[in-house]
Formats: C-alpha cells, structure tokens, sequence
C-alpha cells in the first residue's frame, strides 16, 4: 500500500502546483490585459 502515499502526496502536489499556475497565469492575463 506504499503506493497509495505517494499517489496521495503526488496528487496534492500537482493539485497545489495546478493552483499556483492558474493563479500565476489570471494574474499574467490581468496585468497584459
């Protein structure tokens, strides 16, 4: 079940990594826009 905790902590990393980009990015188009 080793595989299920490194499922978990990859999913909420690419789940913080997803948010930080997309907020990144809203903020990019803000300023450009």
């Amino acid at each position: 079940m080793e595989n299920k905790d490194i499922d978990q902590s990859r999913r909420r990393f690419l789940t913080t990594a997803a948010t930080v980009i997309g907020g990144v990015g809203a903020v990019a188009a803000a300023v450009s826009g």
